[in-house]
């Protein structure tokens, strides 16, 4: 047997490249702009009103810009909660992986850990299965939530049986 652990390089927002955090950038905003209820509770009436001011002018194609310049301390507030790969694709929360890390630092703890994301998932595939279940999605975000959900079994499975 081979255990194979991977390294992957992360960096904060600080750290990459200004083509690396355009590209950070833009896809926080793409998300945003596609998911609104990704956006943070007490930066939507901003962001609500960029995305009204982009129809008032008649130039929806302009929405991501005005969003950036309306909400841009938030968009930055936001960056800097993640780690990124090098090109500038986010990867987790900071706070989570640095937990992450802290945790398999010591194989007890990997196990505890192995145990609480086994007992995660349960929870998480169950409220997902009722999410799929009202009727209030719409089928994208059906499809995408079906999907994770598979995954999320998946995981949830392997973790049980113990591979």
């Amino acid at each position: 047997m081979k255990t194979i652990t991977p390294a992957v390089e992360l960096y904060t927002f600080e750290e990459l490249s200004e083509k690396a955090q355009d590209k950070a950038i833009n896809r926080l905003l793409d998300a945003w702009l596609e998911y609104g209820d990704l956006v943070w509770e007490e930066t939507q009436p901003v962001f609500k009103d960029a995305i009204a001011e982009a129809h008032r002018m008649q130039t929806p194609w302009f929405a991501k810009e005005i969003v950036f310049h309306r909400c841009n301390k938030y968009v930055f507030e936001e960056l800097n909660n993640w780690y990124f790969e090098a090109d500038g694709k986010e990867y987790d929360y900071i706070e989570l992986v640095d937990q992450e890390m802290k945790m398999c630092a010591d194989e007890n703890s990997l196990m505890d850990y192995c145990r609480s994301l086994t007992d995660f998932l349960d929870r998480v595939t169950d409220d997902l299965f009722q999410v799929l279940q009202d009727e209030d999605v719409s089928d994208e975000v059906g499809k995408h939530l079906e999907r994770g959900t598979e995954e999320l079994v998946e995981a949830w499975k392997l973790l049980r049986n113990g591979d």
